[in-house]
């Protein structure tokens, strides 16, 4: 099969723009031109940056990429329980590697964004389920469920970039999205809807080649020179590319959805820590023999899985698909 193969989702996307973001959406603005995903909503959350920062950013590349005229929704302002840190120092105090896009014509939805993914989830026909794909932290998601938690029913599965089991980025333990805010991530885990787990072991070999960063930024395409000079604030030394790729991490969930057969990973029970010393690391404590494997054992007992976690990436499939969604939005 083709990723064009696939059976179209359902999907509603909570992010925190962020440049990574920013690819994820001209992504899925190629997904959605090509028929590919039923886009029911966006909505932000903080974590790059404060909220009125990755809200405006939503909007601004809302209307940047000629997504559809979807809600857009304001989420969690701050974490469940901890103090707000927001990762500025990677992302440019504006959160697009200071790069400038107009504002654009869109405006706020008047609900909230759980009001506004409950809504969504509720209108879909009897036999859908919506795909939340989650590229920060998971605030909204899991207020979500706390909030309505028969929406659990009507959700397919919550595709999030974060997490990691090969060590972190903002601690040795720990990946910046779960860090963030682990008691939203312990709720998500433990809720019972299904995960997918896109975190380092996957994200840092997912990514674009030199040649496509190159073709972008030289291109004619007045956009993708944008999002190519975003990346080279980002990570702009090849040399320092892990795997070779310059990595985009938020837009491995959405390939996922997408295309997962590019994808390899492991059914398992994931724990999220939640102590000063583990705070924000995602322990896979049992896993089962393959992506199959629905159950995993856990203390000698049969414990049902919570989490899909991916660690293998055909990295050239993953460019192809990639570089054409983008030439999608040119």
């Amino acid at each position: 099969m083709t990723w064009e193969d696939y059976v179209v989702s359902d999907v509603w996307v909570d992010c925190d723009p962020g440049i990574d973001d920013a690819v994820m959406l001209a992504a899925l603005s190629g997904a959605v031109e090509r028929g590919r995903v039923r886009l029911h909503g966006l909505s932000s959350v903080a974590g790059n940056t404060p909220l009125d920062v990755t809200t405006a950013n939503l909007l601004a590349l809302a209307s940047y990429w000629a997504l559809p005229h979807v809600p857009v929704a304001r989420g969690a302002n701050r974490p469940l329980v901890r103090a707000a840190c927001d990762a500025a120092h990677v992302h440019g105090a504006n959160g697009l590697g200071e790069v400038e896009i107009p504002a654009g014509d869109r405006a706020l939805a008047n609900d909230s964004a759980v009001l506004a993914m409950h809504k969504a989830i509720c209108s879909l026909a009897p036999a859908r389920r919506m795909r939340l794909v989650a590229t920060g932290p998971l605030a909204n998601i899991a207020l979500l469920l706390r909030a309505f938690p028969d929406d659990a029913a009507r959700i397919q599965d919550v595709v999030i970039m974060g997490g990691s089991t090969c060590g972190g980025n903002v601690t040795p333990r720990a990946e910046y999205n779960i860090w963030a805010d682990p008691e939203a991530a312990h709720m998500v885990f433990a809720s019972g809807v299904p995960v997918v787990m896109c975190g380092l072991d996957v994200t840092l070999r997912s990514g674009l080649s030199a040649e496509q960063l190159t073709s972008m930024r030289d291109g004619d395409s007045e956009r993708l020179c944008a999002l190519a000079r975003m990346l080279s604030f980002y990570k702009g030394d090849p040399a320092a590319w892990p795997h070779g790729v310059c990595v985009v991490h938020d837009a491995v969930p959405l390939l996922y959805v997408l295309a997962p057969d590019l994808f390899q990973g492991v059914r398992g029970v994931v724990e999220i820590g939640l102590g000063q010393d583990d705070r924000g690391e995602t322990r896979l404590v049992a896993a089962g023999d393959g992506a199959d494997a629905g159950v995993a054992k856990a203390s000698g007992n049969a414990t049902p899985s919570n989490a899909l976690v991916l660690s293998l990436v055909d990295a050239l499939g993953f460019q192809k698909v990639l570089g054409n969604l983008l030439q999608a939005v040119r």
